[in-house]
């Protein structure tokens, strides 16, 4: 895992992953919210995939390569947008552009999937009930959807995700470098990924 840098030009995000775009889709998300609280019902939500416009710029910003565990992504399959927190958990940033990372099929299927350990308190869901009036559903949208270029607000979403203290770095927050060291094996040519000495939790990092 290496230290990411997203690119934050109108060219490189998508116009639907930024402005009003991403804020109408949060919108939809809790009015669906409502209307299952309303009847009682699991909050159990449908996404349709929207995402998959941002992949090619993910590929690039990973030199074509996992995120996680730098596989190049052509070999174990094209790679896929993946949901650093999990959709299933934290619905409300489906479609927040700074939610996504391109991983390997094999680290968003098998071995991340739906986990997301963390030892701070989890960022609280947008405060939606049976009584939430659309224009209210704005107001929350407004403030819980981080336009990526705007740099005031990914500073904020950032310090949300550092409050969390995910267990699983986020490559384009923090610096894998920090965290993680390389163990050579005697008498082998073989190396492998070891806590970096002094880092709190760093062994219990996925």
């Amino acid at each position: 895992m290496i230290r990411l840098q997203r690119v934050r030009t109108k060219d490189a995000i998508p116009s639907s992953f930024r402005g009003a775009t991403p804020k109408k889709r949060l919108v939809k998300l809790m009015q669906e919210v409502r209307a299952k609280v309303a009847a009682n019902e699991d909050v159990k939500l449908s996404f349709p995939s929207k995402w998959s416009v941002t992949k090619n710029q993910l590929l690039t910003e990973t030199h074509d390569k996992c995120a996680y565990c730098e596989t190049p992504t052509k070999v174990v399959a094209f790679g896929d947008v993946e949901h650093y927190r999990p959709k299933s958990v934290y619905w409300w940033l489906a479609y927040v552009y700074e939610n996504y990372l391109a991983s390997c099929a094999v680290c968003n299927q098998q071995f991340k999937g739906n986990k997301f350990e963390r030892t701070g308190a989890m960022m609280p869901a947008p405060a939606v009930d049976a009584t939430t009036t659309d224009e209210a559903l704005k107001e929350i949208a407004n403030t819980a959807v981080p336009d990526p270029l705007k740099a005031d607000l990914v500073s904020e979403f950032e310090a949300a995700h550092r409050a969390e203290a995910p267990l699983i770095p986020n490559p384009y927050i923090e610096n894998p470098e920090e965290i993680f060291a390389w163990d050579v094996l005697e008498g082998t040519q073989e190396v492998e990924v070891v806590a970096r000495p002094g880092v709190p939790n760093a062994d219990k990092v996925i």
